[in-house]
């Protein structure tokens, strides 16, 4: 019993720490194509063109 306990204690620890790894890594920000809103002193707007 208390064998099986510690399998699932360490397949849940092992299995929540991949998983938050999923979330981590560089993030791009947004861009925006038609009507490209005016940004403020706190918002930087990143204005790309379409690939061909």
């Amino acid at each position: 019993m208390r064998k099986n306990l510690k399998t699932i204690f360490y397949f849940l620890i092992i299995s929540s720490f991949t998983l938050s790894l999923n979330g981590c890594g560089y993030k791009k920000g947004p861009y925006h194509l038609e009507e490209t809103p005016q940004g403020d002193e706190n918002v930087e707007f990143i204005i790309k063109e379409p690939s061909k």
